[in-house]
């Protein structure tokens, strides 16, 4: 099992995690709340509302490897 913070998934970073499909967006002042629908099933990222994609558009997933936390099974 892995977990990477909503605020780390649309980071960008040399952890390429594949696409998904923005299925919600909603604003939450100094940040914006994506429902993501995905290949690994239904993700949340956090975004600045100035960097938020538009309902509907699709993503690329990556981030940093050092925001990967891995977790025994």
């Amino acid at each position: 099992r892995i977990a990477i913070r909503p605020e780390h998934l649309l980071a960008g970073g040399t952890v390429a995690l594949g696409t998904a499909r923005i299925a919600d967006v909603s604003f939450f002042g100094s940040f914006c709340r994506l429902k993501l629908d995905s290949p690994a099933g239904l993700l949340e990222a956090h975004v600045s509302p100035t960097n938020a994609p538009a309902h509907g558009e699709t993503v690329a997933l990556a981030t940093d490897p050092r925001h990967i936390k891995v977790f025994p099974a």
